[in-house]
């Protein structure tokens, strides 16, 4: 997987004007094969399955198909904020073996910004875009200290793409990569993944993203933490980032666990290093798949109580209509699988 990072991020790109380029395309498909006697005999499961969503560089999403499509409730929600297909399966009418499957294809382009910060655009500070992505909201939570922390990183620097830049170099540099217990951060504690991070200094893709985008936002720079897949070894795997906003140039990607992978290697020279860390600054590889813009995004329609995990949608999530001691998650991700097909180039 460095390897071919590290590749991407020496080359050249085709053309330094366009955003986007190199498009790859992939099919994914959701299988949940259960069998009868593991699923209670009455009672109905909602289940939402994450589903691409067309996003800046991401486009053409499809649902090829659905098996058995008699479950579907609603159209996909493929150009919203957050992609999912909701069924509901209500188990008096199930008199077989469960088997559901969604297909799917998208595009994905590699993004390359080549930004003038001289040539970067004023805010329009009554947009709907800058209310929305500059407010401290569920785990991208602003606090005193890290306000403060922003300010301090920062400096006199008033630069918005500037500023991003030295935020970027902060997380990069001083948070450790560390997996989460993000089943006891917000909204089942008042602790939010952001400030965790600050707390601590450490934390995961999505952690570490939000916690850009939480400094980002304290200075006036419009910042999300968007979500999906990543596709190295073309197979689906969660993954978070971090965008914020820059007018004149529009959504500007940041990767800081990825570029935090260029540490590990011994063998990389200085040079190959910093070539690494600086393209995940402004540009991202095609090997991704968008599912929500941002984090904490209500599930398309609401749950009526609290999912597995509803900061994100990586993985089915699943609400049983009888109060039941059992996740009813579990038996549904015991017997869930996704397949990933790269279709071209």
């Amino acid at each position: 997987m460095l390897v071919v990072q590290n590749k991407l991020a020496q080359e050249d790109p085709d053309y330094s004007w366009m955003q986007y380029q190199n498009p790859t395309t992939y099919r994914g498909t959701h299988t949940v094969s259960i069998a009868r006697d593991k699923l209670p005999d009455v009672g109905t499961y909602r289940i939402w399955f994450p589903v691409p969503i067309n996003n800046g560089p991401q486009t053409q999403v499809a649902i090829e198909s659905v098996k058995p499509d008699k479950w579907v409730k609603q159209p996909p929600s493929i150009d919203q904020d957050i992609g999912l297909l909701y069924m509901e399966v209500p188990m008096e009418e199930l008199t077989e073996d469960l088997l559901i499957q969604v297909q799917f294809t998208f595009t994905h382009y590699e993004q390359r910004f080549s930004v003038d910060p001289d040539n970067v655009g004023e805010y329009d500070e009554d947009s709907v875009l800058f209310q929305e992505y500059t407010k401290s909201y569920g785990n991208t939570e602003i606090t005193s200290d890290i306000r403060k922390m922003a300010d301090n990183i920062v400096g006199n620097e008033t630069n918005p793409y500037l500023a991003a830049r030295k935020i970027y170099d902060y997380i990069v540099d001083n948070v450790d990569y560390s997996y989460m217990p993000h089943f006891v951060l917000w909204p089942r504690t008042s602790q939010t993944e952001s400030d965790y991070v600050h707390r601590y200094q450490r934390g995961d893709c999505g952690a570490q993203s939000m916690y850009f985008s939480a400094m980002c936002r304290s200075l006036g720079i419009p910042a999300r933490t968007t979500g999906g897949w990543q596709l190295f070894k073309d197979e689906f795997r969660g993954h978070f980032w971090a965008e914020f906003y820059l007018p004149n140039y529009g959504w500007i990607p940041v990767d800081t666990s990825c570029a935090q992978l260029a540490k590990y290697p011994k063998n990389l020279t200085v040079q190959q290093r910093q070539t690494f860390i600086d393209y995940y600054f402004g540009n991202q590889d095609s090997m991704r798949c968008v599912v929500q813009k941002d984090t904490d995004a209500p599930l398309i329609p609401q749950t009526r109580g609290m999912v597995l995990l509803p900061m994100a949608v990586q993985v089915l999530a699943v609400e049983y209509s009888i109060p039941t001691e059992k996740i009813p998650d579990e038996v549904f991700l015991e017997h869930w699988t996704m397949q990933c097909e790269k279709i071209s180039p």
